[in-house]
């Protein structure tokens, strides 16, 4: 009898533990996706007839006691429904760190061909000049690291422009 408690005991012990750890891990998790973004600078630098580049600066804030890095940054471009262009960005290790409660503005260089949508950029002129405005999604997802524990949260905006600012 005394064989049964001690072996219930350890079972029991080691489920406990296990249990422990599971917790830990799935608050750890919760903790990494609270965050907050929001786009802060969404400028076109150059424009020519086969490239457009440009700069788009994200605030991302940690609205959890842990810091978190920002490992890879992915966004798809869309204009007017259409595909035009990506943005890969995985310098994680060079200075892309949110820190615990607080913000950190994180700036992206992109290019974008033009020539995906329309013939030309004098078209894109006539279209926002027709349209009133000219909306861009941008569609994609950030990996995020805390510690050994990694997540991927999906992001989703819309910019316009006409006036160029963004929203999620």
């Amino acid at each position: 009898m005394k064989k049964y408690l001690i072996t219930a005991g350890v079972i029991s012990g080691l489920g406990i533990i296990g249990y422990a750890i599971y917790n830990f891990y799935v608050n750890q998790f919760n903790l990494l996706k609270q965050f907050t973004y929001k786009v802060t600078g969404f400028t076109l630098d150059t424009i020519t007839q086969t490239l457009v580049n440009g700069t788009i600066k994200i605030n991302f804030c940690s609205i959890s006691a842990i810091e978190i890095l920002v490992e890879e940054f992915y966004l798809d471009f869309y204009v007017e429904s259409k595909k035009v262009g990506y943005l890969n960005d995985t310098s994680g290790a060079t200075g892309m760190l949110i820190p615990a409660n607080n913000c950190n503005e994180l700036s992206f260089q992109f290019s974008l061909d033009p020539q995906l949508i329309f013939g030309n950029v004098a078209d894109i002129t006539l279209l926002v000049l027709k349209q009133k405005d000219v909306l861009i999604t941008l569609n994609g997802a950030v990996q995020l690291k805390s510690g050994f524990i990694q997540t991927t949260v999906p992001i989703n905006m819309t910019c316009s422009m006409q006036n160029l600012t963004c929203g999620s």
